[in-house]
This record gives structure tokens, C-alpha cells and sequence, in this order.
């Protein structure tokens, strides 16, 4: 009976784990390709590349990354896709206005509480200010219009006398339940020459500790084992 008890308890954890988990799929691209994911624009899975007086960028884990260069398709295309304007777009890099790019996003449910995080690396190859090509990530929640933060522009790396960001964490932390949609992109500024670039690496859920909720569930659970167990000692005494 004991034992019973247990496997009722374990079942419990996996489901109630199960269900705290957002579901990102190929997220290293490990895969070779970008499936599980959808894309517009010059993206593509890619081993490293080596940029010409800069630096070789390599995959952040793995074998693979995601590379996304500025070109491809309008910044129309980029904006429409993620429910929001083009103004709204430039808006992310203080009104600045994009021409072309690309868009990498896979959507997936996830529960209040969820940390989602991706490691990007930026490569900004054009003049710079007013010529800022910049990357970004989005998300979208259910069918609402995509919240927009940008990651980095060339004026940000050459700030910090360089043109590479080099491989960053960021994470996510998700407030509501429901379906989500996270975007990756990249775009040229006012002209469409010279493209950036944005890797994509190790897109995961971050959240490794059982949610207090999944505690409060498990806990009536053991409470009721421990019970029982200290009646059928008693009754035995």
C-alpha cells in the first residue's frame, strides 16, 4: 500500500513538473536545420563563420546556431509577422528607420513562472550612426501585438570599441499562462548594404526548481502518507 502511495506521488511530479515547462524544440539547432522553427529572411544553421578582420564566431554549445543576416525580406514583412507596425519596429532603436532583415520565431505554451533564456551574439558590419543596423528579440503573448527589446545595435558594439557583442545570456520571465511566440531578428538601417548579423544559441527553459504551486500540490500528498503510516504503527503497537 505504501509503495502505491509513492507511485501515485511520483506520477503526480511528473505531470505537475511536465506542465511547468515550456516546450522549446531545437533550441540549440542541433538538428543541422532550422526545424521546429519558422523563418523569413537569410537564416540558417550554421557551424561558425569567420568575418574578415574581426573574428571567427562559433557556436555558443553544441555543433550548430542559428545566423541571422540582415537581408531577405522588408522590414514590412518582419513587422506584419509579429503583429505590430513598422514604426513600432524602428521605435526599438529610437525611431531609426529599418529596409530589410531577418526573422527567425517558434511559439510555445508555458505557465506563470516559466523562465525561458537564449545566449545571442551580435555582429555589426555596416558604417554605424546613422547607418545603426540592429538585432532584437520579441514576444508575443497569444494574439496580442509582439514586445520589442532590442539587443544590439553597431552603435553599441563599437561603443565598446568593437564589432562584435560576443555570446550574452538573456532570459525571459514569463507572468501569464498561455501561448507564446518568441521572435529573433536582425535588420539593416535606412539602407539595405553591408548586413549584420545575430546568432542564436541554446533557447531553453531555465527553470530548473519546482514552482512553490508544484510544492503546495505535492504537499497534502505526503501529508496523507505520513498519516496513514503513523496510524498503522499505532494500530500495531
Amino acid at each position: 500500500m505504501f509503495w502505491r502511495y509513492c507511485s501515485r506521488i511520483l506520477a503526480s511530479v511528473v505531470l505537475v513538473s511536465g506542465l511547468a515547462s515550456a516546450a522549446i524544440l531545437n533550441g540549440g539547432f542541433e538538428s543541422g536545420d532550422l526545424a521546429d522553427w519558422s523563418a523569413t529572411g537569410d537564416v540558417s544553421a550554421s557551424t561558425g563563420y569567420g568575418y574578415v578582420e574581426i573574428a571567427f564566431v562559433s557556436p555558443d554549445t553544441g555543433l550548430y546556431a542559428a545566423r541571422l543576416i540582415s537581408q531577405g525580406t522588408s522590414s514590412d514583412t518582419i513587422a506584419t509577422q509579429m503583429s505590430i507596425d513598422t514604426a513600432t519596429l524602428a521605435a526599438s532603436n529610437g525611431g531609426i528607420t529599418p529596409t530589410d532583415g531577418a526573422l527567425l520565431w517558434q511559439s510555445t505554451f508555458a505557465n506563470a513562472g516559466d523562465v525561458l533564456q537564449f545566449r545571442w551574439n551580435f555582429v555589426g558590419l555596416d558604417a554605424g550612426a546613422p547607418v545603426d543596423d540592429w538585432s532584437f528579440f520579441g514576444v508575443q503573448f497569444e494574439s496580442n501585438p509582439t514586445v520589442l527589446t532590442r539587443l544590439a545595435s553597431i552603435e553599441d558594439v563599437r561603443a565598446a570599441e568593437s564589432d562584435i557583442s560576443g555570446w550574452t545570456t538573456q532570459t525571459i520571465s514569463i507572468t501569464q499562462t498561455g501561448n507564446y511566440t518568441l521572435y529573433f531578428g536582425v535588420v539593416n538601417a535606412t539602407d539595405n548594404i553591408a548586413p549584420s548579423d545575430l546568432w542564436i544559441d541554446g533557447v531553453e527553459n531555465g527553470s530548473e526548481v519546482p514552482e512553490p504551486a508544484t510544492l503546495a500540490l505535492l504537499a497534502p500528498a505526503l501529508a496523507a502518507i505520513l498519516l496513514r503510516r503513523r496510524g498503522k504503527s499505532h494500530k500495531n503497537a
